[in-house]
């Protein structure tokens, strides 16, 4: 075992993460929560504490490093990339500045930023609740969409088209702000997370385009990698829950190269010069536009896919840049194209029933299945879910069209019978 203690600050985390920071030979201090995963042989302690406020956590994280001293923070959670960044500072450990992760974390100071050295994005407006639909279609035209800030996932994301959908939107949002941050993290893991900035909503130009995310690592040499490219299925609202993200993509590879340095500036543009970065993308008109870019690996499938395209472990290789150890590059992976997807809560209620799960028996091209819900669990559908699926599955075949062509399959098969809030099925 190393004798380097990697601390982890995270509302959800997951044993693949830890499965890969121990095959690397870290010890793994959870901080937050995983009180579920203190039996797994990379972790030496777990310190369950709550996210926010901060004064717990930060004592808690302070404390421990005085007796057992961390080589590195890890921000692998996107909610809490910020109080990474500051107990980094605090402690004199490696990591990115805390305006970097501020920056990251705020839509319109991001934004700001990439309009002033050149970056496309959409047309951006900070919002209160009251100001007016006029204005906004008038800046922004007839489709737009209301965003929390400090959201980095497709939870607080509405798309809207007049002025009662606009107000609905602002009201939801607003209430989701509100809200306790004292709530099940199994229906609301981010909501810790959200309405810190003194400014709490924005309002985008519609990006009607083709939508994709990239992942990168970057390094203070300059010698970044971009790991991958990957094409969004769906995503025209009112709400953004994603089903698929496929390589290649149909935007062929040298628009997938110029995209992918098209991410690296964006990530740099925020101060970031080493580390993980997922940047997500969307085409308007023709152009691609710069929507967000958190500061970590990105979520679902991500870190598979990227194994499997490239080899690399992005978690270990995070840690490897942080404590300057030799880079781990990419080697050329086997598979001809890779899609990890999920099955969309499409209503709120009781699970009762699933069907079509047979689909997935004896997929040869399946890698990958994680079912998040079981029959009697409450589950949430999009605006109010962080988890807004059923369970996320992980494809690698020959051909891009063979897999959507599976993965239409499973869209089709799988079916879940709820009973709502009332009790009617």
């Amino acid at each position: 075992m190393s004798a380097h203690r990697i601390g982890v600050i995270h509302a959800y985390p997951n044993r693949r993460l830890l499965d890969c920071l121990g095959v690397a030979g870290y010890r793994v201090v959870l901080i937050g929560n995983g009180q579920t995963l203190a039996d797994h042989p990379a972790v030496e302690a777990v310190l369950q504490v709550p996210l926010w406020p901060t004064d717990a956590l930060f004592s808690a994280v302070v404390e421990y490093h005085a007796a057992h001293p961390f080589s590195a923070l890890l921000p692998v959670n996107e909610g809490t990339v910020v109080a990474t960044a500051q107990l980094s500072e605090r402690l004199s450990l490696p990591g990115m500045s805390v305006a970097t992760a501020v920056c990251s974390r705020n839509k319109y100071l991001a934004m700001l930023l990439w309009e002033a050295q050149g970056i496309p994005v959409p047309a951006t407006l900070p919002l209160t609740l009251e100001t007016p639909w006029e204005h906004v279609s008038q800046r922004l035209g007839s489709q737009v969409v209301v965003k929390l800030s400090d959201s980095m996932n497709s939870q607080g994301v509405i798309a809207v088209s007049d002025e009662y959908q606009y107000r609905q939107a602002l009201t939801a949002l607003h209430d989701m702000i509100q809200q306790t941050t004292d709530v099940d993290s199994l229906k609301d893991r981010n909501r810790f997370a959200y309405g810190h900035s003194s400014l709490q909503l924005i309002a985008q130009s519609f990006c009607e385009g083709r939508e994709v995310s990239v992942d990168l690592l970057l390094r203070p040499d300059g010698s970044d990698q971009v790991l991958a490219v990957l094409e969004k299925e769906g995503g025209q609202g009112p709400y953004f829950a994603e089903s698929a993200s496929v390589w290649p993509t149909s935007l062929g590879a040298e628009h997938e190269h110029s995209i992918g340095q098209l991410a690296l500036r964006a990530a740099r543009a925020l101060g970031l010069t080493q580390g993980a970065a997922h940047v997500e993308i969307r085409y308007q008109q023709g152009v691609p536009r710069v929507l967000e870019a958190g500061l970590r690996p990105g979520g679902g499938f991500t870190a598979q896919t990227i194994e499997l395209l490239s080899g690399v472990d992005v978690y270990a290789a995070q840690v490897g840049l942080l404590l300057k150890q030799v880079p781990v590059h990419a080697v050329v992976g086997e598979w001809g194209a890779v899609l990890f997807g999920g099955v969309v809560i499409e209503a709120s209620g009781t699970l009762l029933a699933v069907e079509g799960m047979q689909v997935f028996e004896q997929l040869a091209e399946l890698r990958e299945l994680v079912v998040l819900a079981r029959p009697g669990d409450w589950v949430q559908a999009m605006p109010n879910s962080a988890q807004p699926h059923y369970c996320y599955y992980l494809l690698a075949g020959a051909s891009r069209e063979a897999l959507l062509e599976i993965h239409q399959g499973i869209q089709q098969q799988v079916r879940l019978h709820l009973a709502d809030a009332r009790g009617d099925s």
